[in-house]
């Protein structure tokens, strides 16, 4: 009966690993998407917010330790906290920000969960209900 439980347990791991994957990749696609409009549309306003490259796209412009040590947490989190200035006046970059906080909730609801269930399986194990 408890090797079930415990059998249960990883399959469910697994498949929230799994969607945890999938749903971060998405987060960092429409990141960049987001990124690359304002780079390409705005362009003094992503030199002003450092010429940061994204999760997967990398800004020609960027330098060798831009591309080495990315920041882009900060500024995916700067843009998550307060929508900028020049996403108001754009339809096009409002779209790809609503999608980019979209994914962002999802992201960190699913990264929730996920360690709920992490936890309880570490728990579980230590607990020494599992004998």
């Amino acid at each position: 009966m408890i090797y079930k439980f415990f059998y249960l347990i990883q399959i469910l791991l697994l498949i929230f690993f799994l969607i945890l994957f999938v749903v971060g990749l998405l987060y960092s696609i429409f990141f960049d998407r987001l990124l690359r409009y304002e780079y390409t549309n705005h362009r003094t306003e992503w030199e002003k917010d450092g010429k940061m490259s994204g999760h997967l796209w990398t800004a020609p412009e960027s330098t060798f330790l831009g591309k080495m040590f990315r920041t882009t947490g900060l500024l995916a989190k700067k843009w998550a906290d307060e929508k900028p200035e020049w996403i108001w006046e754009d339809a096009k970059g409002t779209e790809l920000y609503n999608a980019f906080l979209l994914w962002r909730r999802i992201f960190f609801i699913v990264a929730s969960i996920f360690g709920l269930i992490v936890g309880g399986f570490v728990a579980f194990n230590f607990s020494g209900f599992n004998k």
